[in-house]
């Protein structure tokens, strides 16, 4: 039998109701159910970019066919629980399922996916588990009687990775815009974070206090950081976690007694007012602490979901026992109640944590159960949970009772009642979740365990179970919805119903039809106008395309597209490296030392990278230096076989030099006296540039024309067969 309940009119207390508040009634779509007759149940559901439903739970003993349609697909449990992990197109028809399960009891906590369609999983197994639910094989060993679990799938189910760790608990798990991956829960002992070879362990207070953790690894599943919030005497529990575009992390959860909410060095102790009391946590993407807000009253209060809208306001929807202030900063917002009865809070604060509506739902004789929340594009929300007859759902002035079983409920983003739905009365105390697409369809799923009616509206739609706990996912259309999509081009930006777009990327629009429904635009835009700016070096003598000069430089060209691009050149040409090794020499029978200068690298003919080279007999020798700007240059010298050693076989050196006048004009004259060696001159300005090179200096006076050289100080340097003699400073007026 159908019931329909309009607002404050109650026509009947049968098996299914649904009730709207607007012009714009929601409308069953499909539901899909799986089961035999012990327990199934989905635990976590996604909507991936192609509207399809991917869900994940448990399901126990024997063999449940996954597929909801005519064919069959059949999975059977390895244990007395197993996972499942099962894809429905946007229609409900069926793609695949996976199992992941050993003999013992494995069960799922929670499921998230990237922004690539992969999907991450969390929760706990016992004794040994394969993880890849494909032919291969990947197992983990439980170390203790319950470990936890990460799985990591691609979009179609495929194994990419596996990790395990062993805390008490995993509540949940989010992957932030990067690809992070975040894990909470309790722990109590000491436990090893690092699921890698590495340990990083953590220790409550003692093995009946449980502290609360937030775990980050990368995509890969490898360690980042964890934090520890610490309980002094009672339990506290880190349920969700959400991020937003700037990577800073909101956490929620409950705890008793005291506990420092500031992971870190600081000091940021809370007491609960209540058995239980909420909170809100915020933390920068590096886990140090920004705030943390306190949801409780005189008999406590519990946060059972956390979400996030676009521009970083934050919603939590829980239970609270008797009273509760909404309003965790000096201001009051007293929420209703009675002694013993649990009551639905809704609560949106700002980024800053800052108070801005208290909602609830209430229910003057047996309580209002769990309320699981998520948001649609225009912050909506939808919350499913159940309750005991006489719950009025409207949180406004007005009422809007629901007969006791399941419900699905709709708030505004101001909190103001949208529409309300209701099915499954019996066996109510189950959990469920929600889940939107673009199109804000709304999805619902869990377990139900009698003949329910799953359209909210005048048709029935009977489906029974199979003698246990089935699991069921159900689609429901709250307007005819329309979807467009534009793939476009632009040399500069793109003009869409007076918007403008001037960078490639996705974007969406969402226009009103004349009947109320919405009409979805998505552009994919692709700006091909390439407009870029270079900053480049380069050593001097090499070019950077046509240039080889330091300064700024703009080209314009046309893309295959025919779009006008520019780019910018800022280019810095950086010296090069001097080295020296003097002129050509000659050797008699002993060695000597080749030595070019002060380098950063060296390397030389003969393949060493020291600073310097023993030569022990004639030929061409070379050194490639790098300076700091890791610039290379080259040098070398040949050495001859001498003609006059002397009788101790090697040419001696034993040299008088004199240079004058000083200061000289033009003509600088520089004596030698006789010896049996060559000897040379190099010659550098003050700043080290080298402006004569290898001149040879004769026995006798030597008259050297620099009249080209400008007035200034200059530097010398005389040396043979490789070894600097005398090195010194002239001037010239």
């Amino acid at each position: 039998m159908k019931t329909l309940f309009l607002k404050g009119c109650l026509n009947s207390l049968a098996a299914i109701l649904y009730i709207s508040a607007t012009a714009q009634p929601v409308n069953f779509e499909w539901v899909r159910t799986v089961g035999n007759a012990d327990y199934e149940t989905v635990v976590s559901m996604v909507i991936d970019s192609n509207k399809s439903v991917i869900t994940a739970g448990t399901f126990s003993t024997g063999t449940v066919d996954f597929d909801p349609g005519p064919a069959v697909f059949n999975l059977t449990s390895n244990g007395s629980f197993d996972i499942f992990i099962m894809e429905l197109d946007t229609a409900g028809a069926f793609q695949w399922a996976k199992q992941i399960g050993g003999s013992e009891g494995d069960e799922i906590d929670g499921m998230a996916k990237d922004s690539a369609g992969n999907l991450y999983l969390t929760g706990y197994f016992v004794g040994t588990v394969d993880f890849d639910p494909g032919p291969a094989v990947n197992n983990l060993i439980s170390t203790t009687f319950l470990n936890n679990f990460i799985l990591k799938l691609d979009n179609n189910g495929n194994f990419i990775w596996a990790k395990q760790f062993s805390p008490n608990s995993t509540d949940n798990i989010h992957v932030d815009a990067a690809g992070n991956v975040y894990i909470t829960g309790d722990f109590a002992g000491t436990v090893d974070f690092d699921p890698g070879p590495a340990v990083v362990n953590l220790s409550s207070a003692g093995f009946t206090i449980q502290d609360g953790y937030i775990l980050k690894l990368d995509n890969n599943g490898n360690f980042i950081w964890v934090k520890q919030l610490k309980e002094t005497t009672g339990t506290m529990r880190v349920r969700f976690i959400q991020t937003d575009v700037s990577g800073n992390m909101y956490a929620s959860g409950d705890f008793t007694a005291t506990v420092d909410f500031d992971p870190n060095t600081g000091v940021s102790n809370l007491t609960s007012f209540g058995m239980t009391d909420g909170y809100i946590l915020k933390l920068d993407a590096a886990g140090n602490f920004i705030w943390v807000k306190q949801l409780g009253g005189a008999e406590g209060s519990v946060p059972v979901s956390l979400e996030l809208d676009a521009t970083g306001n934050i919603f939590s929807s829980g239970n609270y026992l008797g009273t509760m202030d909404a309003d965790p900063g000096p201001g009051t917002q007293i929420l209703p109640g009675i002694a013993g009865n649990s009551n639905t809070f809704i609560i949106k604060l700002d980024n800053n944590g800052n108070f801005i509506f208290g909602k609830y739902f209430f229910n003057s004789t047996f309580g209002v159960g769990n309320s699981f929340m998520t948001l649609d594009r225009s912050s909506s929300l939808y919350l499913v949970g159940y309750t005991a007859l006489g719950t009025d759902f409207d949180p406004g002035p007005a009422v809007f009772n629901m007969p006791g079983g399941s419900y699905l409920v709709k708030l505004d983003s101001s909190g103001n009642f949208a529409w309300g739905a209701g099915f499954n009365p019996c066996n109510v105390n189950y959990r469920y979740v929600v889940a939107t697409d673009i199109l804000k369809n709304v999805y619902t799923a869990g377990a139900f365990a009698c003949e329910t009616d799953f359209d909210p509206g005048s048709p029935i739609f009977n489906v029974t179970d199979n003698g246990g706990n089935d699991a069921f996912i159900l689609k429901l259309r709250q307007c005819n919805n329309s979807l467009k999509t534009i793939n476009a081009t632009s040399c500069s930006r793109y003009v869409l119903n007076g918007i403008t777009y001037p960078a490639s990327g996705q974007y969406i629009q969402t226009l009103t039809n004349a009947v109320g429904c919405d009409s979805i635009i998505v552009l994919n835009l692709t700006v091909t106008a390439i407009n870029t700016t270079i900053n480049a070096t380069i050593c001097e003598g090499s070019l950077y395309g046509v240039y080889g000069v330091s300064g700024t430089f703009t080209d314009t060209y046309t893309t295959p597209l025919g779009c006008d691009s520019t780019r910018i050149l800022n280019l810095e040409v950086k010296s090069r490296p001097h080295p020296d090794l003097g002129g050509d020499t000659t050797i008699c029978k002993t060695s000597f030392v080749l030595s070019p200068g002060a380098f950063r690298s060296y390397l030389w003919s003969d393949g060493t990278i020291g600073s310097n080279l023993a030569v022990t007999g004639p030929g061409i020798y070379w050194v490639t230096v790098t300076n700091t700007d890791n610039c290379p240059a080259r040098d070398s010298i040949t050495v001859l076989p001498a003609q006059n050693c002397s009788t101790a076989g090697e040419c001696i050196v034993n040299v008088e030099i004199q240079l004058y006048p000083m200061p000289f004009r033009d003509i600088l004259v520089i004596k030698k006296n006789t010896a049996d060696c060559i000897i040379y001159m190099n010659l550098y300005n003050a700043a080290g540039q080298l402006l004569i090179r290898n001149q040879l200096i004769v026995d006798g006076e030597n008259q050297i024309s620099l009249h080209s050289l400008p007035a200034g100080m200059y530097f010398y340097k005389f040396y043979a067969k490789g070894r600097t003699l005398k090195t010194g400073k002239i001037i010239k007026a």
